[in-house]
């Protein structure tokens, strides 16, 4: 907590390196990641898996949160206390987590492919870059400037 993601699984996977406890903890990334390429991310800087949160509570609420709004978040649908809970509609609420997991794990497929990789096991710190130069260096990938100044 306190730190963005991205640089807490990097810090998390070196901190587990460095005591030789990496098979031994199990790394779950969560918070901010909200579309399948923040995934692809996560398990490439050494997550073994990630936690859906805010992005899974859109995809079930999406088709229903009209019900609470102008005056209400459309979250007041989907929780448990919300205002609107009585309206919800579960099975259309489950279909929409199911078409977004399915959707997510498809993406993730493509981009796996591109890569030319034939599973998750296959990725690694290795396939990516970053735009900004502070997290590259935090992250120890490279810089996208530099390797595309290098190529020419």
């Amino acid at each position: 907590m306190g730190i963005p993601t991205l640089h807490a699984i990097s810090r998390a996977v070196e901190h587990l390196d460095k005591r030789g406890m990496k098979d031994q903890v199990s790394l779950i990334a969560s918070g901010g990641l909200l579309i399948p390429g923040h995934f692809l991310k996560m398990l490439a800087l050494g997550a073994d898996a990630v936690y859906v949160g805010s992005a899974i509570l859109f995809a079930v609420s999406n088709s229903q949160s009209l019900k609470a709004l102008p005056f209400e978040p459309p979250t007041q649908v989907v929780w448990n206390e919300g205002k609107f809970k009585s309206q919800f509609k579960i099975e259309e609420g489950a279909k929409a987590a199911e078409q977004f997991l399915k959707s997510s794990s498809e993406e993730m497929k493509l981009a796996l492919r591109a890569m030319g990789k034939r599973s998750l096991k296959e990725l690694s710190k290795k396939d990516i870059v970053s735009y900004d130069e502070i997290t590259a260096q935090i992250l120890g990938i490279p810089y996208t400037f530099d390797s595309w100044v290098n190529e020419k």
